[in-house]
């Protein structure tokens, strides 16, 4: 009797020991597949996090943008709209305007003096780049009084071109302001500033 329960106390005991190890490794398998689906979550959350960053740091520089394009497209405006001719060059870095346009330096107020006025693309560094606004007078040879102002950070170009239609008589080239064109009633401006293209079309006279 006795030697029976030995047999049976051992035959437990060997079950005992042999199940352990099963159960054990059975748990690790089990954490290491909640450990990657655990993984696998928090990867696509940090990718939605990083993509919606992208997306708002875009949104705000779109934003950022626009004010800026809008102040120069109606500075732009006045100026072709106070303007008898301009030229516009092929290279879109320079814009000439001729007319009454001008703005007094100390108070910049419209003075109504002839003047040329002519926006230029600077290349101020490696990569980056000015839009600058130049005025100087010329009903006073003697005192055109030159000055410039910046317009626009990180410009890329700037042309002028005419809608409406405009005689071939006044297409002529002008004894006085040279290789310039009347402003016609509608022109298109095409200007590209800080990563924005504005294509538009102006009324001017």
């Amino acid at each position: 009797m006795a030697a029976s329960q030995q047999i049976t106390s051992s035959r437990e005991t060997g079950k005992t020991r042999v199940g352990n190890p099963c159960r054990a490794k059975a748990f690790s398998l089990i954490e290491m597949l909640v450990a990657t689906a655990v993984s696998a979550v928090l990867m696509a959350a940090v990718l939605v996090v990083v993509a919606g960053v992208s997306r708002d740091r875009k949104r705000i520089t779109m934003m950022e943008a626009k004010p800026q394009t809008a102040g120069i497209v109606s500075r732009l405006q006045w100026d072709l709209t106070n303007a008898e001719r301009f030229a516009s060059s092929s290279d879109g870095r320079s814009l000439i305007l001729i007319g009454h346009g001008s703005i007094d330096r100390g108070t910049l107020t419209p003075n109504g003096r002839l003047a040329k006025v002519t926006y230029r693309i600077y290349d101020t560094g490696e990569k980056t780049t000015s839009l600058v606004r130049e005025q100087q007078y010329l009903d006073e040879p003697a005192a055109p009084k030159p000055w410039r102002d910046l317009v626009a950070t990180d410009a890329r170009s700037i042309q002028i071109s005419p809608v409406s239609f405009i005689a071939p008589e006044d297409a002529e080239v002008s004894e006085r302001f040279g290789a310039t064109l009347p402003v016609p009633q509608r022109v298109r401006l095409r200007i590209e500033v800080a990563g924005t293209l504005v294509n538009q079309e102006l009324w001017v006279h």
